[in-house]
């Protein structure tokens, strides 16, 4: 994903929380809502609740996944997406769910 400028964004998260033990993550630099500019969000792992500061509040993924959000369909906006380390499967939010990868390993998303 690029921005019109052709640059490509600056995108960023937080984890806050005790060493792996998450309370929550802060994503800086994602589009969700196809305005453009990035929307403030955060994804609560205890319940697999995103909240999108003025788009959604939405329940996708649970306990133990951990956040891939990105935009898979090309459409210019972000994704909300989990990867479950159980299973190795990908939960993308009204795309689908992709079996692809293993336990241990660590999703990347560009």
């Amino acid at each position: 994903m690029r921005t019109a400028g052709g640059d490509e964004p600056s995108v960023s998260f937080t984890a806050i929380g005790n060493g792996l033990n998450f309370d929550y993550f802060v994503f800086a630099g994602h589009n969700f809502d196809g305005a453009g500019g990035s929307d403030i969000s955060v994804w609560r792992p205890s319940d697999g609740v995103w909240h999108v500061r003025g788009v959604m509040s939405q329940q996708w993924g649970k306990s133990g996944d951990i956040p891939v959000n990105g935009d898979y369909n090309g459409d210019g906006t972000t994704d909300v997406a989990v990867w479950r380390p159980s299973t190795g499967m990908w939960y993308i939010y009204n795309i689908g769910a992709y079996q692809w990868g293993t336990s241990g390993d660590i999703p990347l998303v560009r």
